[in-house]
């Protein structure tokens, strides 16, 4: 048997959850009460946050953290460090601000004087566009081609400038005079004070700041207790913006003192200060090559001097570093709020990283929609986000195939468990294996910073059930780890396509292919250029196997990619190019007959966008075929020595998915439960190429089937629970007593009145402001029946627990709401007992929770018994 499967079996499972807990210098029995609740709830790990705290890296902070490391090593918990006293990361505690101001951020400004020629012996006061704190790099001047927006030629008039004024005789025409210079205004407000992340000496104030005081007092923990360093965000901060994209959006530049130095390496000979405005104004493909050279080399610097400063330190003292950036509405591929590149900014950590707060992610929003803070590009968040992160989990082999995801953080209390499991499986799905729960705040109920809050001093009525939702969660990350993900698509990976041209979106044809059930990697070019081997036609990245590589549309590539990809196809890969072929390369390098070679090549299909799937089905067979369209079923294959896991999750808020499918693996078909941690043979027929089954799935839902030899030998006698078309049904229509009981009441309830038939509570002429749990109690009859019998409650708002005569029958915090009672049913009457907890949005109306549509409260139903006999292992398989 499969040993991950063995260890979850067993209640052995590692811990794969670190959630935020938060520090704002609360008392010793405020930290070790709210620690000891994080550890009742199943989880083994916190990343210590200040948010704010008074005396972060002062003594104060080390009182706190010591009973914090204290408490962890008692409950047997790991501890990692947030490395700031706020977020984003970078303002290394304030010392930028008084300390180090030449080392904040510095930005490259443009500024500009039109001016009409010719005219002899003209002259312009550009000292006096300098101010104070501002440096002039060069003064450019650009002919202006009539009814265009492009400029024409270029040239260098620094050699005219004597005392702040520039002579020059302007030439016949229209012109503009171009002032660059560096300056540390005109980038986001917020971080004005935080450090230059493209300075190597600005990085080692954090560290001095930050990380050696934590080493220098707790190097003992190093390794064992303290397992290592977050950082939240970082960025280059040269606007607040997601739409900074280089040469389209109006902003000053990232900049650091080496960056001319570093530019000139690839443009060797070339005068560079003469072609600085082509990074904000067009002037045909030379614009674009020198923007991409800047971008290049920007995103690359950043890498080193800060991710990998950061990662070596860590990684010298034992411990490990892990981060996530802004990827939001792709934001990951530009400067302001992103860093330019998510491959290279997080190529150097020990694991791949994403985060998902702010109702980025809502079912069934897989379009543009209004979240918190703004507008969502729902297809990113749906299709890209998660793909991305774990597609360089999978291909950096440091990282292990490991890639975590702050979540749940700043949904507002509208937010409950059903949703947050919602959210973690489509994590799971797509790869994520590791997660940064947001948050546990010990500050004194209500905090308005960014609910939900897990326990809020026993105030969240639903914290007694997130132990249900935690274990879930560690053990599906358990099976989902130490091995290798099976995926047939690899797909390009855009930054570089953007930085240097028209682009498509990587996620436009991702979506394509998950809403089909062709799962992908998303890989960048620096991989496709570097590291990617081909063998049996095949594109092998760490020990990642790719069927074909798709490229979505790119105006431009660089010039060693394109040789990179017409050698594979010589080698026998498949390519697929979305819409066109590039038409040049992002570089300047002349590639025409690189180009013409591959537009003519067997192994080169230029493809649109809507007819991609259906070109790639007409050559290569998928493992999984599904009978009918199911957009909203998403899948992941897993792969483990001789083990084989395949998880099935229907994302679709409110219609469930039911099908046949046809899976090309050979043997014994099981299903993994891990709410219940059971093991139990799921029903198949054999088919020439591998097996079929039935595949029903309720909205939330989602099932992992399993292929394990060893298994076979092993008795099984539970088969899936009975369903709508396996089932002889008997509505319950009864009576209900309902009381309640507030989060601090329970479970002491209150009558509160006797329904006739099951109804939405939440409406005015009830209790829409009430939030906490809502009991609910019936008779019901039952015939001895010869089978298995569960009880479908049908809907519940939210978490649901049972009790049949006394006996406790489970936990539910998600649809479907079924509970096997077989054994808790007896002849005659029947005591059923339902408790059904909402979240606290009814009662505290948050700011964050305004931007969501709420649901019901209580227990709608139907309620049914569902009758079937039992499987013999005849009837499932032989």
């Amino acid at each position: 048997m499969d040993a991950k499967l063995i260890d979850n079996l067993s209640g052995e499972e590692g811990n794969y959850v670190l959630p935020f807990f938060w520090q704002q210098g609360q008392e010793e029995l405020v930290l070790r009460t709210e620690l000891r609740k994080i550890r009742e709830s199943g989880i083994r790990a916190v990343c210590v946050e200040s948010r704010t705290h008074p005396d972060f890296v002062g003594s104060g902070w080390w009182r706190d953290l010591e009973i914090i490391m204290e408490e962890a090593e008692n409950q047997d918990m790991k501890v990692w460090i947030f490395d700031d006293s706020h977020f984003p990361t970078g303002y290394a505690a304030g010392r930028m601000k008084y300390e180090f101001p030449h080392l904040r951020n510095r930005y490259l400004r443009v500024d500009h004087i039109d001016v009409v020629g010719s005219m002899q012996g003209a002259s312009l006061l550009v000292g006096e566009h300098i101010l104070d704190g501002e440096e002039l790099v060069g003064i450019v001047a650009a002919e202006r081609l009539t009814g265009t927006e492009e400029l024409g030629s270029l040239m260098n008039l620094n050699v005219f400038i004597r005392d702040g004024v520039l002579f020059w005789d302007v030439p016949e025409g229209h012109w503009r005079v171009f002032m660059l210079k560096l300056t540390n205004e005109g980038g986001h407000e917020r971080l004005q004070y935080h450090l230059n992340p493209l300075e190597p000496e600005a990085v080692d104030v954090l560290l001095q700041t930050v990380y050696e005081p934590h080493y220098e007092r707790l190097r003992h923990k190093f390794g064992n207790t303290l397992s290592g360093f977050f950082s939240d965000e970082p960025r280059f901060g040269n606007i607040n913006s997601l739409e900074a994209i280089i040469g389209k959006t109006p902003m000053v530049l990232p900049w650091c003192t080496d960056m001319l130095t570093l530019l000139q390496q690839k443009l060797p000979g070339e005068d560079l200060i003469t072609q600085l405005p082509l990074l904000w104004y067009n002037s045909g493909s030379r614009a674009s090559s020198f923007r991409y050279h800047y971008m290049d080399t920007l995103t690359r610097r950043y890498a080193t001097c800060f991710t990998k400063r950061l990662a070596d330190w860590c990684r010298a003292k034992g411990v490990e570093y892990i981060s996530h950036v802004i990827e939001d509405n792709n934001a990951h591929a530009r400067l302001g709020a992103g860093v330019g590149h998510f491959y290279r900014a997080l190529w150097d950590q020990d694991m791949s990283g994403v985060d998902v707060v702010l109702q980025q992610i809502i079912p069934g929003m897989t379009y543009d929609f209004r979240i918190a803070l703004g507008a969502g590009d729902g297809e990113f968040y749906h299709y890209g986000l998660a793909k991305m992160a774990s597609s360089l989990g999978h291909l950096d082999a440091k990282k292990k195939g490991r890639t975590i995801c702050e979540i749940f953080g700043a949904y507002g209390w509208v937010e409950g468990l059903k949703l947050m499991k919602w959210l973690t499986d489509h994590m799971l799905v797509r790869g994520v294996n590791h997660f940064i729960p947001h948050a546990f705040s010990p500050k004194a109920f209500p905090d308005d910073d960014c609910p939900p809050h897990f326990y809020a001093q026993g105030n969240n009525p639903q914290y007694r059930y997130l132990k249900t939702l935690m274990e879930y969660t560690n053990r599906l990350s358990h099976l989902l780890n130490g091995g290798t993900h099976i995926a047939s698509a690899a797909v390009m990976y855009h930054a570089e396509a953007e930085w240097s041209g028209e682009a498509q979106l990587f996620q436009r044809p991702v979506r394509q292919l998950l809403e089909r059930q062709i799962d992908c990697d998303v890989v960048p070019a620096d991989l496709l250029q570097d590291r990617m081997i081909i063998s049996d036609q095949q594109l092998i990245i760490n020990e990642e196997r790719f069927h074909y590589l798709i490229i979505p549309y790119a105006e431009a590539l660089p010039s060693q990619l394109l040789h990179s990809l017409y050698e594979a196809m010589q080698e026998g890969l498949t390519i697929y190019f979305v819409e066109n072929l590039p038409v040049r390369s992002s570089d300047g390098v002349d590639v025409h007959s690189v180009l013409k070679s591959m537009a003519e090549h067997e192994n080169q299909y230029t493809v649109p966008l809507e007819l991609l799937v259906e070109q790639i089905q007409q050559r290569f067979t998928s493992y999984l075929k599904m009978d009918k369209f199911q957009p909203d079923l998403r899948v992941y294959l897993y792969q483990r020595q001789n083990a084989r896991f395949l998880m099935m999750f229907n994302e679709h808020p409110y219609d469930a998915i039911h099908d046949q499918v046809n899976i090309n693996l050979n043997g014994v078909v099981y299903e993994y439960d891990a709410f219940d941690n059971e093991v139990r043979k799921y029903p198949s027929d054999v088919t020439e190429h591998g097996c079929r089954i039935l595949l029903h799935l309720e909205p939330y839902e989602s099932k992992v089937f399993l292929w394990d030899e060893s298994l076979d030998d092993l008795k099984w006698s539970l088969s899936p629970r009975p369903r709508h078309e396996t089932a002889v049904n008997q509505t319950i229509v009864a009576e209900w007593k309902v009381s309640t009981a507030e989060a601090n009441q329970y479970p002491h309830f209150k009558p509160y009145c006797t329904l006739p038939k099951l109804i939405n509570l939440a409406v005015p002429e009830h209790l829409p402001r009430f939030s906490g749990t809502f009991r609910y109690e019936t008779m019901i009859a039952f015939e001895n029946f010869a089978g298995t019998v569960v009880l479908d409650l049908g809907a519940a708002y939210e978490t649901v627990e049972l009790w049949i005569n006394g006996h406790h029958a489970g936990i539910r915090i998600c649809p479907p709401y079924l509970f096997e009672v077989t054994s808790f049913l007896q002849a005659g009457s029947n005591v059923v007992v339902v408790e059904v907890t909402n979240t606290l949005v009814k009662q505290v109306r948050d700011r964050f929770s305004i931007y969501r549509q709420q649901e019901p409260s209580g227990l709608i139903g139907p309620v049914i018994l569902r009758h079937s006999k039992v499987l013999k292992t005849s009837d499932v398989n032989d």
